[in-house]
């Protein structure tokens, strides 16, 4: 009886609502103000705006071309900031349609940059198929809800960031990207966490005195532009939120309310939107974490965080696989192993994978993936020398602030011999190469390198800059400023990797050698990394202790995705109740 009274009570309250809003857009098509009009005013600002932005396009790509070192990461975005500051003004236009935010997407495409990642872009296209990966884009763009994305490895979750973090300059939405290491914050074109709130290093508890005034602005060193920025902003990205620990979210919300002045809303009442795959690799804990916080929260994953335990937030995950799309079969068994429900014929599957043939002496073009850096080291360090060609030392040079948390983009000093199997660490933006490409040194002297790709092609490696950036507000917008830079070339050597800094690159050939896995998603992550299994060798057999997953993981996946569906009924129910409502006294186009 409760839910009938409900229903007529929502029924009453929207019929009233476009009632008035029937008879304001008739009022105002009276006053010469036609909602027909407004929308046809908006698709001219918008052409305006597209022919504007491609404009600026081409002149910074002649300038790029004419002086490519002349300008940074941050001068090739020019393009975005000065359409977003004339797009704020088509934010104030309210379309009619019911449908305004599929518009708003649709209609963004040609003015969204082109994908930076060709790596990310070969394996995730832009997919407008994809209702998943569409509705997590808009929720983004132009929602204000918590979001969560999460989805299994190569289902674009990268590509989402990228292409909404563009769309989100464009319309002028104030936004940040932060990632939880040095490494990730450089793929996703971010900052680490730490470095963005100045938090300093070490576990935090709930009631944390150091979180506290006045020992805030000791905990958090933020100066005045960087507090103005907080309190400007409209949302924050996390990438890789796998693996953020629960202490640091606290930490974070308790800084968002003290500098937004919102003491009582949970993150400072910014739209926190997290992305990443608590399948793949979790928070790295230490002995003095678990001593110290052991008590206060229980766990490590985001999720134990009580912040997030306490907000509101929409869950979607992307289903569709596109890094292994054009092996099914594999596909599926990856899917299983992410659960860690493998079956029978999964297991028999990657025995046959094992190879004593390759145990010790992968063929060439294959990297093996290990789970410890030691043993990566080792490798890489004994298959370099066993080449009896002089050896070639580069070193980088290292300006301003520069993280070291995870590694250097490429080895702080980089030592190589004619016939040494090396992997690119950056995307050239003549696309002749991306992160993770493999190939072999064919040419060698102490001011150049020339490397053969596993296809063929031969490329004169030129020195590449990765920037540091740090955010700030100017002119009521949001702008990334280099902070510091790392120069090297971007290549290192490739016989051995980790598993974990094999995450979000692909391989057509791997050696898997995960013997000594030590966290849930390991074996996963290392498998998912190759386009087909066909290019998989296994070095040490992969048995049940190996493969295995979090429970808690399990639990809090089953728990939202629960939650989901009762929130999609939910809102399939009210749609179906407000649209019986709406039709009756719509105006025609909203019919």
């Amino acid at each position: 009886m409760e839910v009938i009274v409900s229903i007529l009570v929502v029924l009453v309250v929207l019929a009233i609502i476009f009632a008035h809003s029937h008879i304001s857009n008739q009022e105002k098509a009276q006053e010469g103000e036609d909602p027909n009009r407004e929308r046809e005013k908006y698709y001219t600002e918008l052409k305006t705006l597209r022919e504007e932005y491609e404009q600026l396009k081409e002149k910074i790509k002649k300038l790029d071309a004419n002086n490519p070192e002349l300008l940074t990461n941050s001068a090739r975005k020019i393009p975005c900031r000065v359409i977003s500051r004339n797009k704020k003004r088509l934010l104030n236009t309210k379309l009619s349609s019911p449908n305004a935010s599929q518009v708003y997407v649709s209609d963004l495409s040609p003015l969204i940059p082109d994908e930076e990642d060709p790596a990310t872009s070969q394996d995730t296209p832009l997919d407008g198929h994809n209702n998943e990966f569409k509705e997590a884009l808009e929720k983004i763009v132009y929602g204000n809800n918590n979001l969560f994305v999460t989805g299994k490895a190569g289902t674009g979750k990268t590509t989402l960031l990228k292409t909404a973090k563009n769309a989100m300059d464009i319309i002028g939405k104030k936004s940040v990207v932060l990632s939880p290491t040095g490494v990730a914050a450089i793929n996703a074109n971010g900052s680490t966490i730490h470095s963005f709130f100045k938090l300093i290093f070490g576990p935090f508890l709930p009631d944390d005195h150091r979180l506290k005034y006045p020992l805030i602005h000791k905990t958090a060193r933020v100066d005045e532009s960087k507090i103005k920025l907080i309190q400007e902003l409209d949302a924050i990205i996390i990438d890789e939120v796998s693996m953020v620990r629960s202490d640091i979210m606290d930490a974070v919300d308790t800084i968002l309310r003290y500098y937004r002045k919102k003491p009582h809303e949970l993150f400072g009442g910014v739209q926190m939107i997290f992305i990443g795959d608590l399948y793949q690799l979790p928070p790295v804990v230490d002995r003095t974490w678990r001593t110290v916080c052991s008590t206060a929260y229980t766990g490590e994953y985001f999720f134990y965080s009580g912040a997030v335990n306490r907000l509101e937030y929409d869950v979607i995950e992307l289903e569709k696989v596109y890094r292994q799309q054009n092996d099914q079969e594999f596909t599926k068994m990856l899917n299983r192993l992410r659960v860690n429900k493998p079956t029978i014929q999964d297991y028999t599957t990657l025995t046959r994978k094992y190879s004593s043939e390759h145990r010790l002496l992968p063929p060439d073009g294959c990297i093996t993936l290990c789970t410890h850096a030691s043993t990566a080291r080792n490798i890489n360090s004994k298959r370099l020398e066993s080449i009896k060609n002089k050896l070639y030392t580069f070193q980088a040079f290292i300006y301003g602030e520069y993280p070291h948390d995870g590694g250097y983009p490429a080895d702080e000093c980089i030592e190589l011999k004619l016939g040494a199997q090396v992997m690119f660490t950056k995307n050239d933006r003549n696309r002749c190469y991306v992160n993770g490409t493999m190939g072999r040194v064919t040419d060698l002297s102490d001011h150049h390198i020339i490397v053969t790709t596993d296809r063929g092609i031969s490329i004169d490696v030129p020195k590449e800059r990765w920037d540091n950036i740090d955010y700030s507000i100017k002119d009521g917008e949001v702008v990334e400023d280099v902070i510091g830079y790392y120069e090297q070339y971007p290549l290192r050597l490739a016989f051995a990797i980790t598993i974990h800094k094999s995450q979000g690159l692909t391989f057509s050939q791997i050696a898997v050698d995960a013997k000594d896995a030590f966290v849930p998603g390991q074996v996963y992550v290392a498998l998912s990394r190759c386009r087909t299994l066909d290019g998989i060798i296994i070095k040490t057999p992969i048995s049940p202790e190996t493969i295995r997953t979090d429970n808690r993981v399990d639990v809090y996946i089953n728990k939202q995705r629960a939650l989901t569906s009762i929130k999609r009924k939910q809102s399939s129910i009210i749609r179906s109740v407000t649209q019986s409502t709406i039709n009756p006294i719509a105006p025609r186009y909203m019919q």
